[in-house]
């Protein structure tokens, strides 16, 4: 494989691709731009309709005005505002008849079934140097690579050669400035690649200049991989039939935001934990634990919001659902009102989402009816069990965020006291020991604790970007070297990525300068002998314990915090407010929330002096 020449890394995706389930190749010239579909493949898929085909036919008098009238329809719902991925979710109604578009794969329909040949007669297809216009704008311009699903464009993709000088940087500036982003084509297309040897990145929305790409990566740097590229992954995994199939079905999500649609894809880390606690729990089923260490950044209250809207759709053998309900839960209520939002806003049927953020009887209410997916803060749970009837028994998914600080002690024995039944904690306590506890749920609690059990009917999804040693043990996987996380985003890579910025680039101590005197022959504690002579001093207190006192003592002083606000609060102004675009943050950092809280009040009232 040559990997300096971009012609052959166009070829090797494709030669990857199209040995792939599913997969075909077309040629350019088989794309109807003016109609935005190649008509044959799509033809093939609805023909695989055997019933409903024949019924269009009936109607229509013939194979291609039933086409027509397929396509038409299609054109209509996307010009009037409809988003290919509804459409391709929900199918068409043509006259009545209703007509698939596309076809998932059925998870427990078996082989032999009508589902399982629907979504065999899915096409896939690759073409690369794609004409995609007929406008003066953008007219003979080609496209790299596209992926077509049933005849539908899905996804456009910008390929750069390193070795041919120019990486993705090019690509990006190509979709930016000769992409004209009111291409029919271009708009309804669903996400957007630009791919090079090393790195990926993705936008779903053209905006000329100003279109924001998103990294696509595994980490900073994507691993070097032998006889293939760092990107492979792509070609890979995620264009591959199957996955993408998952990924227009649970991920792709297009929402209203200020007035305007907003179509979310997921980046890589948010896909890949997401895919892999679904599968955890499809391999373990309910009563195990999960820790997400993901950095902030890494949008974890979406990936939140994507995994419960999975969760509670799982099902069981029998079509039974893995988890009677889903609990989301945090210790702020303003990240509680941001994760409610996200999981409000991807919900697709009405009634789904229970947002309890007031209200300890509305979370009973919610938990003893069953609710699907309940999202509240976790300090109203012990309001709530008075309320609680407890008589059925229920398997939950509980998913915390901010687990390092959500769930202590007294949280988790409210979070099990309300989502068990009496049986439930009765058959938990056989294995417990109870002697020495006045109270069954501290026995319990500790018991979990100490032998890492788990209730059977309770899975926590625990996501932190801060784990404490105690959040390791709970929720974390145990390895020889010790705890570990399931998944990770790191710091690092967030700061790579530049989700945030790295604040210890610029961070700068107050340097709190005093005098200890080592050593004083007349320090009050030297101590004299019965003759008169100075003998060595007694140490009434530690050297260390000393300065910290003395520091604390120093740091405390309401003159000494004022002097530090107003130094902080002064370069603040001078120096950052105006940088990243006049949306510069400081962050101040103290040694205790309880000076946290007095620094607060500190600056507010700088401000109010200030009139800020």
């Amino acid at each position: 494989m040559n990997i300096d020449n971009e012609t052959k890394f166009e070829q090797h995706i494709e030669a990857v691709l199209l040995a792939s389930p599913l997969y075909i190749k077309r040629n350019p010239k088989d794309f109807d731009i003016k109609r935005r579909v190649d008509a044959d493949m799509l033809y093939q898929f609805l023909r695989s309709q055997t019933d409903t085909w024949a019924r269009m036919i009936k109607r229509f008098k013939s194979d291609d005005a039933a086409l027509d009238a397929v396509i038409k329809d299609y054109n209509s719902k996307l010009d009037n505002g409809h988003s290919l991925v509804d459409i391709l979710r929900k199918g068409l109604k043509i006259q009545g008849i209703p007509v698939k578009l596309m076809q998932t794969k059925p998870t427990l329909a078996g082989e032999d079934s009508a589902l399982h040949e629907l979504y065999l007669a899915n096409r896939f297809a690759v073409v690369r140097q794609m004409r995609y216009s007929l406008d003066k704008a953008d007219k003979g311009n080609e496209l790299d690579l596209c992926i077509l699903l049933n005849g539908f464009p899905i996804i456009t993709a910008e390929l750069k050669n390193e070795g041919t000088g120019q990486n993705y940087t090019n690509g990006i500036w190509q979709y930016r400035n000769h992409r004209d982003p009111k291409n029919p084509m271009l708009r309804s297309a669903l996400v957007h690649f630009v791919v090079d040897n090393n790195y990926a990145f993705m936008t779903t929305y053209l905006n000329g200049e100003d279109t924001a790409f998103l990294p696509f990566n595994v980490d900073s740097v994507n691993p070097q991989v032998e006889g293939d590229y760092a990107t492979s992954y792509l070609w890979r995994d995620i264009w591959q039939a199957d996955s993408l199939l998952n990924i227009i079905d649970h991920f792709i999500k297009n929402v209203q935001s200020d007035g305007k649609s907003v179509t979310y894809f997921p980046r890589y880390h948010q896909l890949r934990v997401v895919r892999n606690l679904i599968r955890w729990v499809g391999e373990d089923g309910p009563g195990h634990n999960y820790l997400i260490e993901h950095s902030a950044g890494s949008g974890k209250t979406k990936s939140m919001a994507w995994l419960a809207h999975q969760l509670v759709n799982l099902v069981n053998p029998d079509q039974t659902p893995v988890f009677d309900s889903i609990i989301m839960v945090t210790d702020r209520i303003v990240l509680n009102a941001n994760m409610a939002d996200d999981v409000n806003a991807f919900a697709t049927e009405a009634g789904v989402v229970k947002d309890i953020r007031r209200g300890s009887k509305r979370l009973a209410k919610a938990i003893n009816e069953g609710g699907r997916i309940i999202v509240s803060t976790v300090q109203k749970f012990s309001y709530a069990l008075s309320e609680l009837k407890r008589e059925k028994h229920r398997n939950y998914a509980v998913i915390i965020d901010e687990a390092h600080t959500a769930i202590g002690n007294e949280s988790a024995k409210d979070i099990v006291a309300a989502l068990s039944t009496e049986a439930d904690i009765q058959v938990a306590m056989i294995q417990a020991d109870a002697d020495g506890y006045e109270d069954q749920m501290d026995a319990l609690m500790a018991y979990m604790q100490t032998q890492r059990q788990q209730m059977s009917h309770i899975s926590y999804f625990a996501f932190t970007a801060t784990p404490k040693d105690k959040t390791y043990a709970l929720f974390g996987k145990k390895t020889p070297e010790g705890y570990v996380a399931h998944d990770y985003y790191t710091m690092k890579q967030a700061i790579d990525e530049k989700f945030i910025l790295d604040v210890l680039r610029n961070y700068t101590t107050y340097k709190t300068m005093f005098e200890y005197i080592e050593k004083n022959t007349a320090h009050p504690t030297m101590a004299m002998t019965t003759e008169g002579v100075a003998k060595e001093p007694e140490e009434l207190y530690g050297e260390k314990k000393s300065v910290a006192l003395i520091l604390r003592k120093l740091n405390s002083e309401p003159e000494n915090m004022t002097l530090k606000a107003r130094l902080a609060l002064s370069y603040f102004m001078q120096h950052t407010r105006n940088k990243i675009g006049g949306k510069a943050k400081a962050m101040f950092v103290s040694d205790s929330r309880a000076s946290a809280v007095r620094y607060k009040k500190i600056f507010d009232n700088l401000l109010a002096e200030c009139k800020i």
